[in-house]
């Protein structure tokens, strides 16, 4: 399967899950500050060379969170973030909007071969996120509330 068509096929996955999704095939520097603007930034450690604002003091403060996924999967749209002995989660629990970035060269076609890789990272990872779309729950009363456990906005950027 052609890289194009599982770029298309995650993307028209993840925007049915709510996401929004950017790909940027030039400047990925340019996308993410663009998502970051007036906002309050806190960030992973990023393969990417942008200088973001300086984060709030208060991580709790921010309004926007980076992070790096590991991998996408088509079908369903969804990234894997993958964390090792002292990554901090909360670039994508704290702020009320996510941005991911990924790799177009990491989007699997399933989500089945998205965690088969990621069962075979070595060493294990210590914590994995897999985000299909803002955080969203029905508890209460039966009622679907988005942002009650994260993010209310995830948006992915797709580096080709």
């Amino acid at each position: 399967m052609s890289r194009n068509v599982l770029i298309e096929q995650f993307r028209t996955a993840a925007e049915q899950a709510h996401c929004r999704v950017v790909v940027a095939p030039a400047d990925v520097g340019a996308a993410v500050l663009a998502e970051c603007a007036g906002g309050k930034v806190i960030a992973d450690q990023l393969a990417l060379a942008v200088e973001l604002p300086p984060p709030p003091a208060d991580p709790w403060e921010a309004t926007v969170g980076i992070a790096q996924a590991f991998g996408g999967a088509a079908e369903t749209g969804t990234v894997a973030l993958v964390r090792g002995p002292g990554a901090a989660r909360r670039s994508s629990l704290l702020p009320t909007k996510s941005v991911v970035l990924l790799d177009a060269q990491a989007i699997h076609p399933t989500y089945a071969e998205l965690v088969t890789a990621v069962a075979q990272l070595q060493p294990t990872p210590t914590n994995v996120q897999f985000v299909t779309g803002p955080s969203r729950s029905g508890d209460i009363e039966s009622a679907m509330v988005q942002g009650m456990h994260g993010p209310v906005e995830v948006v992915v950027i797709i580096a080709t």
